[in-house]
């Protein structure tokens, strides 16, 4: 990860323009969050894609219904799908501890990070869920490992992002750094039914899937600055013991575990 966090370091030195420092508390982070000085809260996408052998243009650059489902006539459809769920811990006490402008600042720097990182990466964002990112990785011409790599690539550059040079940006402007929990897991394509929720015009093309559900439960359940994937994903890979680790929670005398 040295290249890459050589990369954020060298593109992001971000601080905050002096007129701003002078203004009003509540004020400053309402502007900061709209000034073209914190366009430096990017990762650099094109040079991450690079540097991971990635050619041409991301697979997606929006969000909502994933573009393998655009057409409703082929759905209900199954098809594979790797789920990402990534969420800031603690962040419902940000409200209780700062001003909102302040509060949308350090989401929004989060939020944009994790878009364009989980872009380079080829994912899919389907949904931002106030302080939370749900994404896709895979389509339909792209193989479950590759999809699979990708969303582990994808969180581990996003851990990273957010512990070297977020928490550098955060701490400049004399903000605490935020921790990120992310849950990954992947379903198989007789696991993952894609329909249409919703009625008339108030719709949504979404997965329906154990799968897709566990990574939203496995980000809950993830400890802080962690990424907790699910047994699909480590069966599927078959990881190097050095790569993971086994939570273990003892509940009525039983333990139970989840591979993170």
């Amino acid at each position: 990860m040295s290249k890459i966090n050589q990369i954020f370091d060298r593109l992001f030195a971000i601080k905050v323009p002096s007129d701003i420092l002078l203004k009003s508390n509540y004020h400053v982070f309402q502007e900061m969050a709209e000034s073209k000085e914190l366009e430096g809260v990017r990762p650099p996408k094109d040079e991450l894609r690079e540097l991971f052998g990635k050619k041409g243009k991301p697979f997606s650059e929006v969000i909502g219904t994933h573009p393998d489902f655009l057409n409703t006539e082929d759905l209900p459809k199954e098809q594979y799908i790797c789920s990402v769920f990534l969420d800031i811990s603690g962040s419902t006490r940000l409200g209780l501890k700062f001003p909102l402008p302040t509060v949308r600042f350090y989401k929004n720097a989060i939020l944009r990070s994790a878009i364009e990182i989980f872009q380079a990466f080829d994912g899919h964002i389907h949904r931002l869920q106030g302080d939370a990112v749900f994404a896709y990785f895979g389509h339909k011409n792209m193989s479950k490992s590759n999809a699979i790599i990708n969303a582990l690539n994808a969180a581990a550059v996003m851990q990273s992002y957010n512990k070297h040079t977020l928490t550098k940006f955060f701490e400049s402007n004399n903000l605490p750094p935020l921790k990120i929990r992310i849950g990954i897991d992947i379903g198989d394509d007789d696991q993952v039914l894609w329909s249409e929720y919703g009625v008339g015009g108030v719709t949504e093309i979404t997965s329906t899937s154990i799968h897709t559900d566990l990574a939203a439960k496995l980000q809950s359940k993830a400890p802080k600055n962690s990424v907790l994937i699910g047994e699909n994903i480590y069966r599927y890979l078959d990881l190097p013991e050095e790569f993971w680790k086994v939570k273990i929670k003892t509940e009525d005398g039983s333990n139970y575990s989840a591979t993170s």
